[in-house]
């Protein structure tokens, strides 16, 4: 059995406009018609339906491209004068980020709708080993969204040695440590793999800012576990940077 996407409907004050300003900027052709309804059709054939009402439910569309398409867009967007940002909710403004090894960026349609542009979606990362480059890349950069996007969804973290937390407790202690990172070092000493699991030994070594505003360096021996999920990315399922600390 296949099931795939067919069409959905997109709210707009203005259908037609809003249909061709997005063909426009993603490079597609002209928008056609289905039924009474402007419509763009992407790559596969699934097809963005205009439905002109008075009252816009705003959604987030994500859009899939290649390196070169990324940069055409990119360049329309900036081309246009229209303000772009890193991640969702408006943050990182003027900036394109590198989650997953990829690039990606959002921007406002004129409904209010969250566009997203992306070179590779998803987070992970190919390999456990640039798994923990990109983990390290993110905290320097103090990027909670990228950093999230390396865990599972159910990922286990234990900030603090027997005190494990997952969800949105996951969430608020990755941004919250990210919020006192200045700068982070990771070393990769062992890495065991084997049936798409992999144990990771790493030292590391982070500057954070004390209370008083003068820098502490703390570190330790990390031991965490990463699986490769079904579109053969690799994510953290188990983040213990306590080691074997208890």
């Amino acid at each position: 059995m296949a099931v795939r996407l067919n069409h959905t409907f997109v709210h707009a004050r203005d259908a037609r406009r809003s249909a061709r300003e997005l063909a426009d900027t993603l490079g597609l052709p002209e928008p056609g018609w289905s039924g009474p309804f402007p419509a763009v059709r992407l790559d596969g054939g699934v097809l963005l339906e205009f439905v002109q009402v008075d009252e816009v439910t705003t959604q987030h569309f994500a859009f899939e491209v290649t390196a070169a398409e990324f940069d055409a867009i990119l360049g329309r967007v900036r081309d246009a004068g229209r303000p772009f940002w890193a991640g969702p909710l408006h943050h990182g403004p003027g900036a394109v980020n590198t989650w997953g090894g990829g690039r990606g960026f959002y921007f406002d349609s004129v409904d209010g709708h969250a566009f997203e542009v992306m070179t590779r979606p998803g987070g992970g990362a190919d390999s456990p080993q640039q798994l923990v480059e990109l983990v390290e890349r993110a905290y320097n950069a103090g990027d909670a969204e990228a950093a999230l996007r390396l865990f599972e969804s159910g990922a286990v973290l234990a900030p603090r040695p027997g005190e494990p937390v997952t969800g949105a407790q996951l969430r608020r202690s990755i941004t919250g440590f990210l919020g006192q990172v200045r700068h982070m070092e990771i070393r990769i000493r062992h890495v065991y793999e084997a049936d798409g699991i992999a144990l990771l030994v790493t030292d590391h070594t982070t500057e954070i800012a004390a209370a008083d505003g003068d820098p502490i360096r703390v570190g330790g021996t990390a031991t965490d576990v990463a699986r490769r999920g079904p579109d053969g990315r690799w994510r953290y399922l188990l983040d213990n940077p306590s080691g074997t600390d208890r």
